[in-house]
This record gives structure tokens, sequence and C-alpha cells, in this order.
């Protein structure tokens, strides 16, 4: 008996051959539900949508703060050497 798939490109394939072989012979599966199958499919496919939404505001986010950090470590290293100026004459 073949095991149920476990990637996620295999469960997708998966489902959209059942959808048409449910679809073409519904009288040898006839308490197949395809349009939950269907609605299932599509709820999936949304939050993929919505993933990659967020996706990419985490790597907005990300850069964003890279540049602050990268904003951070310059004024420090300025601040460094201005109080080194103001410092020399102070051992």
């Amino acid at each position: 008996m073949p095991k149920f798939p476990k990637k996620e490109a295999d469960v997708y394939a998966l489902v959209t051959q059942m959808i048409a072989g449910y679809t073409a012979y519904p009288a040898v599966f006839p308490h197949a539900n395809v349009p939950a199958l269907e609605d299932a499919l599509n709820d999936a496919h949304n939050q993929v949508i919505v993933q990659n939404c967020f996706l990419a505001d985490a790597r907005i986010a990300t850069e964003a703060k890279e540049d602050a950090l990268d904003d951070l470590v310059a004024e420090m290293k300025r601040q460094l050497k201005r109080s080194t100026v103001d410092t020399k004459d102070n051992p």
C-alpha cells in the first residue's frame, strides 16, 4: 500500500488527482465530497499567498532593521572618534 505523501508538492499533486478522479467517476466514488476537497485546496492555496505576503513583509522589515543597525554602528564610531579627539590631551 502506498504511503501518504509528506512533501507539500506531493500533497497538492495527490489532491489534484483525487479531485480529477472523483469528478470523472462519480458512480465509482459515490461518497466522495469533491466540493469539500476543492474548498480545502483553495484554503491551502490562499494560506500560501498569505504566507508569501508575510515573508515579503518580513524581508522588508529585516532590511530596514539592518539599515538602522548600520546607521547605529556608524554613529557610534563617529562618537567614539570624537571622544578620542576630546580626550587626547587627557590620558
